[in-house]
């Protein structure tokens, strides 16, 4: 029995080492060909990155220019490539950005903003296309506020006045000093009879609002003038002026005729001989 035994872990024994030793004699194909295939997948790409891509400008005069230059960089592996530069309005204007950056190489977008009709915080955005499969797209932003010495808002005032609605129509204008000087406002002089204004005064020399009325007119809602009331009116003042034209030219005294001077029709008188 114990023979039997010894001769089967013996085997078993030989057995394991013949089959150790075929698999160290076999090439390693599968383990070679994983790296190659891993390579194939990491194609080159660009890659772009901005170093700064929110710029905060702070406080500017309003008409001051405000100028900055964005810098981006193409960490990638392959040529990045700039189709496009975007502002959000037409107040922004991008100057001669870099078209091409090799990789590890930096590029430039120059950029002016002209504050000269905007006042209070303000906010634009600029958009960048390139060949970034990543993010072909990137939204750069600017900001800050710009201040002015007098802020009025709104800049103009409208008021409609149907024909058929009462005269309670208003608007109103609200005006704050940036000035540490206080600021004087005068009465104010309204060109049109058919409105007034009034200046109201919610911090003396800072904050005020310039309220706007419709005038009450001494017609009546039902006596208001309407479209065929003007044609109406302006017919009898045209005829009133035709009338008045011809009455002069009948009044009008006609002219004398001098003796001496002769028609172009009357046979001329003889000479004296």
């Amino acid at each position: 029995m114990n023979k039997i035994t010894v001769n089967l872990v013996l085997g078993f024994s030989i057995a394991s080492i013949g089959t150790a030793l075929r698999a160290a004699d076999q090439p390693a194909a599968t383990n070679a060909a994983a790296p190659v295939e891993a390579g194939a997948t990491n194609s080159a790409a660009p890659k772009i990155v901005f170093a700064t891509p929110v710029y905060d400008f702070g406080k500017v005069k309003s008409g001051d220019p405000v100028k900055y230059t964005y810098a981006f960089t193409n960490t990638g592996d392959a040529t990045l490539t700039l189709s496009d530069v975007h502002p959000s309005c037409g107040c922004t204007t991008a100057g001669d950005w870099t078209r091409q950056v090799e990789p590890g190489k930096t590029g430039a977008i120059p950029v002016q903003f002209n504050s000269a009709a905007y006042g209070g915080s303000v906010f634009k955005t600029i958009t960048v296309t390139s060949n970034d499969k990543s993010q072909p797209t990137v939204t750069l932003q600017l900001k800050g506020t710009i201040w002015k010495p007098v802020d009025v808002n709104p800049m103009f005032a409208m008021i409609n006045v149907p024909p058929d609605y009462p005269p309670n129509n208003s608007a109103t204008v609200h005006i704050v000093s940036n000035e540490e000087q206080p600021l004087t406002l005068s009465a104010p002089e309204s060109n049109n009879k058919a409105f007034t204004a009034e200046v109201k005064t919610n911090q003396p020399g800072k904050d005020f609002q310039l309220v706007i009325m419709e005038r009450p007119l001494l017609l009546s809602k039902t006596t208001r003038p309407t479209r065929s009331s003007f044609l109406t009116q302006a017919w009898m003042r045209r005829m009133s002026r035709w009338t008045s034209k011809k009455r002069k030219r009948q009044a009008r005294p006609t002219p004398r005729r001098s003796p001496f001077r002769q028609d172009s029709k009357s046979p001329r008188a003889p000479r004296p001989s």
